[in-house]
């Protein structure tokens, strides 16, 4: 029986120069992309027309437009991120510059609320209710007297 012998495969030349003018192409295509989408000029139709050939696009120009059109809403969102992260650092600033120290004060918040709710339900609950009606029919008898003397 015949032995197999391992042949080792040999490096196609052309491969590895296709494959480097793809990546060639490429590079252009988004230096170009980030040309136009920061407002700088097209390239060479000639140029656009080559680029889109090797990376096997039917209409290179629209692709490319489409390309700067994608990197400038990126551009934008991440103005967008950057605007949203400086107001939130400075809707946080009051509160220690953190998300903890928000829900801190929300806390204190609250607590005050509830503190208060439970002054208000003891006033309801008839002895203090007369405290405090008693406490406003003296301030009245007050103001009269002092208004029946002239006293303004």
């Amino acid at each position: 029986m015949p032995t197999a012998t391992a042949k080792t495969p040999s490096p196609n030349p052309f491969k590895k120069a296709h494959a480097r003018m793809i990546r060639e192409a490429r590079g252009r295509w988004r230096a170009w992309a980030a040309a136009i989408a920061a407002g700088g000029d097209w390239p060479a139709p000639r140029d656009i027309l080559e680029a889109g050939a090797i990376l096997g696009l039917a209409e290179p120009a629209a692709a490319l437009e489409a390309d700067a059109a994608t990197l400038t809403e990126m551009s934008q969102a991440e103005k967008n991120i950057e605007l949203c992260q400086e107001t939130a650092a400075a809707a946080l600033a009051p509160f220690g510059g953190s998300a903890e120290g928000l829900a801190d004060a929300v806390a204190a918040a609250q607590a005050e609320v509830e503190r208060l709710k439970a002054l208000y339900q003891t006033w309801g609950d008839g002895g203090s209710t007369q405290f405090w009606k008693n406490r406003l029919h003296n301030l009245r008898r007050g103001a009269d007297r002092l208004f029946a003397e002239g006293v303004s």
